[in-house]
């Protein structure tokens, strides 16, 4: 997803499990309780936001323009931007809402030429997986024929990582099939969405082709996505949203900030910038309709959906990525950040 503001069978059920952060209790908490998780989820924001290599003050120019929207999972230890899926989950979600708004579906056969303008446009794309995904993505790979004469190759994980950036052409069908599969999906968010597409209001075949469009990208020109294999288990304490203070406008200074530093793991959420860069993204999306849909819909009515879609598939992957971890609001005063108080889910 491009860099938003700066803030933060049988297989469903082990899937939406295996989403889930680690230690989350789902449950009941007494008032007690809560209070104690908002103290620690306070107290490990704030040993984030003080710790200045995980701080990269930005322009929301330089985030249109570099491509350094990443996703809100708390294991990278590099500044982000966050939105729910970064670019990717962004790209699927402006699809999504010229759908809805247009009463058609989207011609996917024209999504590699729109990744090409979209790239020369935005910058890279970024998208990541996971350790897991990629883990029991070999397991697949080496039990089918198919991919016989490059098991070898697949025994580890660097040699996952450089066979999924540079496939031989006469695998790229069998291996993006692969990749659209839930379990070898990586991203908490894109998961979700393939596994729960009326919730999210995406079609399944829909972010299947978006994610296979951003491999193939990966594979016409590795310099123009940011692929990242992020590593490790969800301990993540809290849902940063790092805030504006003021309206967004091209030149706002930006907070990156990284969710894995000081020993603390959040997850980080940047809505305000991310709602500024959705509504650009929708001009480009809307400049390209007619290769897109029979009849492209007006600006206004088209952005309005793309906003309450996009705050709506946010919803559905913080409730059941993180149901009962506070959110804590970060302000972002440069050179400063501030922690506010933080909220439980139900507040």
């Amino acid at each position: 997803m491009r860099l938003l503001p700066v803030v933060i069978a049988s297989l469903s059920l082990s899937l939406a499990l295996s989403c889930r952060p680690s230690g989350t209790d789902t449950g009941t908490s007494s008032d007690a309780a809560g209070a104690e998780l908002r103290r620690q989820a306070e107290e490990d924001a704030h040993s984030i936001v003080v710790t200045p290599e995980a701080v990269r003050w930005t322009t929301v120019a330089a985030v249109l323009g570099d491509g350094t929207e990443s996703c809100i999972d708390g294991r990278s230890d590099r500044p982000v931007l966050g939105t729910p899926g970064g670019d990717v989950g962004e790209i699927i979600v402006a699809l999504a809402a010229l759908e809805a708004v247009a009463g058609a579906h989207v011609s996917l056969d024209g999504l590699d030429a729109l990744f090409d303008e979209y790239e020369a446009s935005f910058g890279k794309v970024y998208f990541h997986t996971d350790t897991h995904a990629t883990a029991a993505l070999a397991v697949a790979l080496r039990a089918d024929p198919t991919f016989a004469e490059v098991s070898d190759e697949l025994a580890s994980a660097d040699g996952v990582r450089r066979f999924l950036l540079a496939p031989a052409p006469k695998y790229q069908a069998a291996l993006l099939e692969q990749l659209s599969r839930p379990e070898h999906v990586g991203c908490g968010h894109l998961r979700l969405a393939l596994l729960h597409a009326d919730a999210y209001g995406a079609r399944a075949e829909l972010v299947r082709a978006v994610i296979g469009a951003a491999f193939r990208l990966a594979w016409r020109d590795p310099a123009a996505v940011d692929f990242v294999i992020l590593d490790g288990e969800h301990h993540e304490t809290a849902v940063v949203e790092v805030r504006s203070p003021h309206e967004v406008h091209a030149h706002s200074r930006v907070a990156m900030l990284a969710p894995h530093a000081a020993g603390r793991t959040v997850f980080v959420h940047h809505p305000d910038i991310a709602a500024f860069v959705r509504r650009e993204n929708g001009t480009f999306f809307l400049e390209h309709g007619t290769e897109l849909v029979p009849v492209v819909p007006s600006e206004g009515r088209y952005l309005a959906k793309l906003e309450e879609l996009a705050e709506r598939q946010g919803r559905e992957t913080i409730h059941r990525l993180a149901p009962s971890l506070p959110t804590v609001q970060v302000v972002a005063h440069e050179p400063r950040l501030e922690v506010r108080a933080g909220r439980t889910a139900k507040q």
